[in-house]
């Protein structure tokens, strides 16, 4: 996923998943400021493994402002 300003359309970040066939983003939302950064986080969700047999889901939290993961949450 690439995060772009609203403001003139620069890219901010990027973020992708840990391995090529995790359904990263199959859902995303934004989250009030979490990590007092002043800036709302992201949520994303999507399934991890390879075949329908190893999927798994997870939810990760991430900074709105740099990207990087603030938090996972796995069943």
């Amino acid at each position: 996923m690439i995060l772009f300003s609203g403001t003139d359309g620069s890219e901010l970040w990027r973020a992708s998943g840990a391995k090529a066939w995790d359904w990263f983003g199959l859902s995303v939302a934004q989250i009030s400021d979490i990590d007092n950064d002043g800036a709302p986080e992201i949520v994303v969700a999507g399934e991890s493994g390879f075949g329908l047999a190893d999927r798994r889901p997870f939810v990760r939290v991430l900074s709105g402002s740099s990207g990087k993961q603030i938090y996972e949450v796995l069943p």
